[in-house]
């Protein structure tokens, strides 16, 4: 924007800032927008997870939100409740699956909601499996998770 002539504001009711040689007034008690996320690709988040934290994941079908859990088996679960089809299942998910209780043999854990029990793997393991199966669903993915050395991944999967 350019003024012809000297342009006047009263800056009492407004927080100045500068940034990239452009001034940006916001009302007061309105905080500044932050800056836009950068978001990595699914190699480098892969790489992140171990040992990580999500602070913040939504995954949507649409405008349906069907998990905004913080816990990476949490969300596979939240996924595989919403399209617990069995077979379906067997060929998307890589996770090892069995029809009925298993109790806790080998690590299982049983889904009483869908009758099946399901072998848990670690962080990578079970990312890969969240993004195989949000492309195979058609599902978005936005997340950031804290990684071991504290640094603040993004990303963001759009189907």
């Amino acid at each position: 924007m350019e003024f012809a002539e000297a342009v006047r504001f009263n800056l009492l009711h407004y927080d100045m800032k500068i940034e990239n040689g452009e001034c940006i007034l916001s009302p007061k008690n309105s905080p500044i927008a932050p800056p836009e996320k950068e978001y990595v690709s699914e190699t480098t988040l892969l790489k992140s997870v171990k040992d990580s934290v999500i602070q913040e994941c939504c995954v949507r079908s649409g405008r349906f939100i069907i998990s905004s859990e913080t816990k990476y088996q949490a969300i596979w679960v939240d996924i595989v409740t919403k399209h617990g089809d069995l077979n379906t299942l067997r060929k998307y998910s890589s996770m090892n699956i069995m029809f009925g209780r298993q109790g806790s043999y080998k690590g299982y854990r049983f889904l009483e909601k869908l009758g099946f029990s399901f072998q848990g793997k670690n962080a990578e393991g079970t990312m890969k499996d969240i993004l195989k199966l949000c492309r195979s669903f058609n599902l978005t993915i936005e997340m950031t998770i804290n990684a071991k050395d504290g640094t603040l991944i993004h990303f963001n999967m759009k189907n």
